[in-house]
């Protein structure tokens, strides 16, 4: 999901969580994931757990991720300052969807996102917010027709860091049965 990999040159390896827990995603780092993606828009998952789960996985955690129902800056604020390390945005088709993604989860001069650190230190470094923009991933999924029409415009969009492909959306917004495998 980053751009860098992890050590030896390898992906990293995510929990997707939809449920409530915060002892599953500990569980899950200590199994061998190298993080967590929280998924706000399927599942049993809202926004006060979320924020709370995300408080609680440790600040070094790269792949502390949230996946949520659009990119709308309020929510993804909120993740955000509670520590996600990226956002995902499920359905993106066209590149004002993405640059939208990357204007809530950016700091300017890339995006629109405020300053408000609930967490200080969140973001070492000299500046707080290239740190912020540096650590924080804007990933855009791709599963529909559309998005895959209109890929080249939404990967070439400035500030986005990675592309995530939703199989079973796409194969259905291909015709095909859709399986949760």
């Amino acid at each position: 999901m980053k751009r860098e990999a992890l050590g030896g040159g390898r992906n990293p390896v995510l929990y997707h969580q939809t449920v409530p827990s915060f002892s599953m995603p500990e569980w899950a780092v200590a199994a061998g994931y190298d993080g967590v993606i929280l998924d706000l828009q399927h599942g049993e998952l809202g926004l006060e757990a979320a924020c709370g789960i995300l408080r609680s996985i440790p600040r070094d955690n790269a792949y502390a991720y949230a996946r949520v129902g659009s990119p709308d800056p309020a929510p993804v604020l909120r993740l955000l300052d509670s520590g996600a390390r990226g956002i995902v945005a499920p359905t993106v088709e066209s590149r004002s969807q993405t640059e939208a993604l990357v204007a809530a989860t950016k700091y300017p001069p890339t995006g629109n996102r405020s300053l408000g650190p609930s967490r200080p230190a969140l973001y070492p470094g000299d500046s707080y917010t290239e740190a912020g923009n540096r650590a924080v991933s804007a990933v855009a999924q791709i599963e529909t027709r559309a998005g895959v029409e209109h890929a080249e415009e939404i990967v070439a969009t400035p500030g986005l860091d990675s592309v995530y492909i939703g199989p079973a959306d796409l194969a259905v917004s291909y015709g095909l049965p859709g399986r949760g495998d």
